[in-house]
């Protein structure tokens, strides 16, 4: 286990994408997978790699001539454009409470599909973050952070 934990620290320390990365949430990450198709999982790993070809890697590589995004054209194709900020693939999605959230609110780590262990404080996010430093004006999308419905009330009611 301490030896997981401090591969975990020293990816997090290195790999830009993993920055604030304390432990890995083991199971959740399984559980997450397990109610997924194959082709999502290999999705997942992919992007939990930080592997993804993104036009500004490339660009970075001397193999494309600009960093602009290929599907919208937007300068700067970075990892979480591609992921969460790319309007055609906004367009794409799926609407659920997850498109709802500001991705400005998660933790880098986790928009790149890598949970991490969850923090003890209860008037904040589960990764920690506290209500006014929140962007996400969705109450439900905010109570699926972990915060308590108008500042006060746990108990969960889907609009």
């Amino acid at each position: 286990m301490l030896a997981k934990k401090k591969r975990v620290k020293k990816t997090a320390e290195e790999r830009e994408g993993y920055e604030g990365l304390k432990e890995v949430d083991c199971l959740g990450l399984q559980a997450a997978i397990a109610k997924r198709s194959p082709e999502e999982v290999n999705i997942i790993r992919y992007s939990a790699s930080l592997a993804t070809g993104t036009s500004e890697k490339l660009h970075e590589l001397g193999l494309t001539e600009s960093n602009v995004c290929l599907l919208c054209g937007q300068k700067e194709s970075s990892t979480t454009h591609m992921q969460w900020q790319c309007e055609v693939v906004k367009a794409k999605r799926k609407k659920t409470y997850i498109t709802q959230i500001d991705p400005r609110d998660m933790p880098v780590h986790l928009l790149h599909g890598m949970p991490g262990s969850l923090e003890k404080d209860i008037h904040t996010t589960y990764w920690g973050k506290n209500r006014a430093e929140i962007h996400t004006e969705d109450e439900y999308a905010r109570v699926r952070m972990g915060l308590p419905q108008n500042n006060r009330q746990w108990v969960f009611k889907k609009p």
